[in-house]
């Protein structure tokens, strides 16, 4: 199963909260709980399309938040999501964020890396501060082990686990009290500065195959196909990723027959696809699928908000786990709608997210319908002979 990464400018769009409602008719608790999760996603999306959409398909509220945590995951609603696969195991849900200021540097350039982990105690973020030189024209955090001069780095302290928890292998047994794995990454940059300074570019991407981005070149970053680029501006700029392979939508354990770097990477950074940056004191550090690029004055700042939804499973997160659904329709939907999200939004870059996502879902749905299952069915029956 595959997603895409999501690159895009924030539409500010005003949200209808009006519109009719569905009639209450009887049915289970559980067709109940999956109405709820029609709503939640609409919410957020949208509700102009609502009724259309609720009678096209039915999501329970897993996957719901599953589906907000990738588009819009500062949105409430995306607080509690979990992975809705099959089997699906109660977790502890979480979520992590930083907020901070980045500063176009002493050559007219800025940057922010972002390296998606799981730890409370591991840097997930790398950016620039006046007094970067731009020597290297590229993004590259260390220089010779030791961080890069003019960058900092900063860490989501609010993550419930440390990486010794994390990646500790019991020498008995060879397991670990928790593991994790992440449901979404997100970034959001504005400009901050002066008005009287406002200027240059502000180029946002996130890689869709989680290729490490650290060490890219200005110019090699701006070509490419998916970054968004635009003026500095008080309009936010976003980038998010999620998982793109079944392996990074799983929990992690040990491999007796791989080493401990390899270990420590798919233990702490689920978006690394075991890429690394460079070595910083003789330990590997996971790799930055997502960057963020500036030009200006020097000295002028850019706002960043930076949020992961992850969960957790394992002795030290059962006393706060909850119940998860598994709606493996549900979770197929919502893959099918994500994996066209990228495409819609670079080829209508005036649309809102919100209205492309209503229609990707309502497509997604109908491959997914009774009408779908039917003509599958009348296919094989016929060509089964």
């Amino acid at each position: 199963m595959y997603y895409h990464s999501l690159c895009y400018r924030e539409v500010i769009a005003n949200k209808n909260r009006g519109g009719a409602q569905p009639k209450k008719g009887k049915g289970s608790k559980k067709r109940g709980s999956v109405k709820k999760g029609v709503s939640r996603v609409m919410k957020v999306i949208g509700s102009a399309a609502k009724s259309s959409l609720a009678e096209s398909f039915r999501l329970t509220p897993c996957a719901a938040k599953y589906a907000i945590a990738i588009v819009d995951p500062w949105d409430r609603n995306a607080m509690g999501c979990c992975v809705p696969s099959n089997p699906s195991r109660p977790s502890r849900k979480a979520h992590g964020y930083v907020r901070g200021t980045a500063v176009v540097g002493e050559g007219g350039v800025g940057w922010i890396l972002v390296s998606p982990n799981l730890a409370n105690d591991i840097p997930c973020i790398y950016h620039t501060v006046k007094n970067y030189s731009n020597l290297e024209s590229s993004m590259t955090p260390y220089t010779l082990g030791s961080i890069t001069a003019g960058v900092l780095q900063a860490t989501a302290t609010n993550l419930p686990f440390t990486k010794s928890q994390l990646a500790t292998e019991d020498g008995t047994f060879a397991t670990v009290g928790v593991v994790g794995r992440m449901i979404s990454a997100s970034l959001s940059v504005q400009y901050t500065g002066t008005e009287l300074n406002r200027s240059g570019l502000i180029t946002c991407y996130a890689h869709p195959t989680h290729e490490n981005l650290a060490g890219t070149t200005f110019s090699a970053f701006d070509s490419k196909l998916e970054a968004d680029i635009s003026p500095a501006g008080r309009q936010k700029c976003r980038i998010s990723t999620c998982a793109v392979t079944d392996d990074e939508t799983s929990y992690q354990d040990f491999f007796p027959l791989e080493n401990e770097s390899q270990d420590y990477i798919r233990m702490l950074f689920p978006f690394s696809r075991q890429n690394y940056l460079q070595t910083a004191g003789g330990t590997l550090i996971g790799a930055a699928p997502m960057a963020v690029k500036f030009t200006g004055v020097p000295g002028q700042t850019f706002f960043y908000e930076y949020i992961t939804h992850v969960e957790f499973v394992g002795t030290l997160a059962d006393a706060a786990a909850t119940q998860n659904d598994s709606d493996p329709i549900g979770l197929s939907i919502v893959q099918a709608a994500f994996s066209n999200l990228a495409l819609a939004k670079a080829s209508q870059p005036n649309k809102s997210l919100g209205s492309l996502m209503k229609k990707e879902l309502l497509d997604a749905a109908k491959r997914y319908g009774p009408s779908a299952l039917k003509a599958g069915g009348q296919l094989i029956m016929s060509a089964l002979v």
